[in-house]
């Protein structure tokens, strides 16, 4: 990966020294020298859009809807244009919580407005004080703080409702962060249903609907062409590729969640080894 860019402003002049990435294959997406590219071009996580002139100028570094036929149009005459910056929080953490409560909390739930310059992502503990009993979320819309509640995916959503008010867009972004009591660990998500509806006047239920689905199964009962594994290990999803150690569940949920197939999917395979 390499970028050879002009000098625009301070964003720009850092990206125009060029990047280039060691093999992510041996080294991840997340590696020391990722926190490297982070101060080399002054970018974390938000994913941003790079406009480019026939003269190696960057003109814009922005959101990719800000990126219309117009606009290029006008780049390709030789406008000037002026868009909108999209710049990363750089002093955010991705690793400490962002809701800081002390060990001994034994309930709380907190909704805030999202935290510009923040990507969407959310934590759950598993070990510690906290272990499984606490959720934190940034960044999400209404709709996606209650697909987490519903633990479901957006192939599996209705909308009775206007989903423009779900855009991602700052305004419509919000924080939350639950702790629940220990002894209530395994009603987390029912207890998050309940409180999420509280906040807001736009309600969820679940209810029964004949939809279109993928169904996985074997050709042949109880068999797969696949090599076994001994441990499970992180996942290294995207639109196109999909790399983990793991059992047929873990690969169905990414063919459903990354709306790699447009449509509900569905493990028939009756295999729960670790492929």
């Amino acid at each position: 990966m390499f970028s050879q860019l002009g000098d625009k402003d301070v964003h720009a002049a850092r990206i125009e020294k060029g990047v280039i990435a060691p093999d992510l294959e041996e080294n991840g997406l997340f590696g020391d020298w990722c926190l490297q590219l982070v101060g080399d071009v002054g970018y974390k996580i938000i994913p941003h859009t790079i406009l480019i002139d026939q003269s190696g100028r960057v003109m814009a570094i922005t959101d990719a809807k800000n990126i219309t036929e117009a606009v290029i149009a006008q780049v390709l005459d030789g406008k000037t244009i002026d868009l909108p910056l999209k710049a990363d929080n750089l002093e955010f953490s991705y690793t400490e919580d962002y809701f800081k409560m002390d060990t001994t909390t034994l309930e709380s739930f907190v909704i805030q407005p999202g935290v510009p310059g923040a990507g969407t992502f959310s934590m759950m503990p598993n070990q510690g004080p906290f272990d499984g009993r606490r959720i934190s979320m940034i960044n999400f819309p209404i709709d996606g703080l209650y697909r987490k509640a519903y633990q479901t995916t957006v192939r599996r959503m209705d909308y009775e409702v206007d989903e423009a008010m779900f855009a991602h867009e700052p305004k419509n972004l919000y924080a939350l962060g639950i702790i629940v009591a220990p002894e209530q660990r395994e009603d987390i998500y029912e207890i998050m249903k309940a409180k999420i509806a509280e906040a807001f006047p736009v309600k969820a239920r679940s209810e029964n609907r004949t939809k279109t689905v993928v169904v996985l199964t074997t050709l042949e009962e109880g068999k797969v062409n696949l090599a076994t594994a001994e441990n499970e290990t992180n996942a290294q999803a995207g639109s196109d590729h999909f790399k983990k150690q793991g059992t047929l569940a873990h690969f169905t949920d990414y063919l459903e969640s990354y709306g790699i197939i447009g449509m509900p999917v569905l493990d028939e395979t009756n295999l729960n080894g670790q492929y």
